[in-house]
């Protein structure tokens, strides 16, 4: 992102979660400093995914139903949840599509912080443009984006 954030807060009092993070300084989740797994193969990785509209259509649906039938299972938590579960360790990968910025803009620079990857579906740099993510504990970034690219 050319003009990344350098701080991200989300906060869910109706989890009792809140989260936050600043460029250099790591990434936080109720006074507890939290880190991305260390899970680097697909097939031991959870994948949450969000809205996903446009990737029902060909040849994304295909990509996908490969893709989760080699991980070890799929979630659809969504919203902020999916990315504290990242962020903290708890799954490895978040696919979404159909977003804007104002969707995520807090949620990259927590994700990062905590040591993930944080891209769109093509592994792009996050931008005002951008409308899809792929955001992963790093380790199993570039597996997800071959597999994505079949």
């Amino acid at each position: 992102m050319s003009s990344a954030p350098t701080t991200g807060a989300t906060n869910a009092p109706a989890y009792d979660e809140l989260a936050w993070a600043e460029r250099g300084g790591g990434a936080f989740l109720n006074e507890q400093r939290i880190h991305v797994s260390e899970i680097a193969s697909l097939e031991d990785a959870s994948v949450s995914i969000g809205n996903f509209k446009s990737l029902t259509r060909p040849p994304h649906w295909s990509q996908l139903g490969e893709l989760f039938g080699r991980v070890d299972r799929v979630r659809g938590y969504g919203d902020f949840v999916h990315y504290h579960l990242l962020a903290r360790g708890s799954v490895e990968v978040v696919i979404e599509s159909d977003i804007n910025i104002l969707d995520i803009a807090a949620l990259v620079v927590l994700v990062r912080e905590a040591g993930g990857t944080f891209t769109d579906l093509s592994g792009a740099a996050v931008g005002l443009g951008t409308t899809s993510v792929l955001a992963t504990n790093g380790a199993v970034h570039a597996s997800l984006l071959a597999a994505l690219a079949r």
